[in-house]
């Protein structure tokens, strides 16, 4: 395969892009702030798999980068694996963690460009959204959570504080109408996010697509790795999904991968 552009990843990205997420970024927080030497144990390992991958022993870069995850959530980590994954032909997981990357950074133009790369390459489909989703993609998780708290409290205190001094003016009126535009903003971009957290990436190669959640049902359909596909529903190893192409069904658990933190349940 040829190297995905624009750049190699022990030179795309570097340890600044190591941080929290939405999901655990409580508790990289909380470690952060021991100030132990407890945080140099996943740079050194982000470290070394960047040495890894140099010399191309992928494999290699590809345990070192897994290990570094283990601490905390990492664009920079997620984007580096998706290319080592690319690297030793693995497509499924390569999608997967480009995916993970722009979740935390939804600005990354490098893991944009690499994973339409993949897919132009791979033959895969790429999502459409709707301008929930889309409004979401603008921003990191975090960032929408913010907006509607920080919008929440300064309109209640817009609303609230200036009878209690005498009436308000323009200026409170206009401060509060700005923070509920910005409590809706963040409440539809919140939903959108709610609608990607459903998605899951094929890990595997012409995975089987069944009529029903059984290894005695009938086949009608295989899914390349990569594809990216909701989830509807489970069903013991099972999952219902529905993918992009139009296509729906049951595939083992086993054979896929969600994109959010949290993991299929059973899985």
């Amino acid at each position: 395969m040829n190297a995905p552009p624009p750049l190699p990843a022990h030179t795309a990205q570097g340890w600044s892009g190591f941080g929290p997420s939405g999901i655990t970024g409580a508790l990289w927080i909380f470690l952060a702030c021991l100030a132990t030497p407890l945080c140099a144990e996943p740079e050194s390992l982000f470290q070394r798999g960047n040495e890894a991958y140099s010399i191309e022993d992928f494999p290699g870069a590809i345990d070192l980068y897994e290990q570094c995850l283990e601490a905390a959530a990492s664009p920079a980590v997620h984007f580096n694996l998706a290319n080592a994954y690319y690297k030793a032909s693995d497509i499924g997981r390569a999608v997967l963690h480009f995916e993970k990357a722009l979740t935390l950074d939804p600005g990354n133009q490098e893991a944009k460009a690499n994973l339409a790369y993949v897919r132009k390459e791979s033959d895969l489909t790429a999502p459409q959204y709707g301008p929930a989703t889309r409004l979401g993609l603008r921003a990191n998780f975090n960032f929408w959570c913010w907006n509607a708290v920080g919008g929440f409290w300064l309109g209640l205190a817009m609303v609230a504080l200036p009878p209690l001094f005498g009436g308000g003016n323009l200026a409170t009126r206009l401060v509060a109408i700005l923070s509920l535009g910005a409590v809706l903003a963040a409440g539809i971009a919140l939903y959108g996010y709610h609608i990607k957290s459903a998605e899951a990436v094929i890990l595997d190669q012409d995975t089987a697509l069944r009529v029903a959640p059984s290894e005695q049902s009938n086949e009608y359909g295989t899914l390349p790795a990569g594809e990216l596909v909701r989830v509807a529903k489970t069903h013991q190893d099972y999952v219902f999904l529905n993918t992009a192409s139009e296509k729906s069904g049951w595939v083992r658990i086993a054979n896929l991968r969600r994109i959010w933190a949290w993991e299929i349940p059973g899985k």
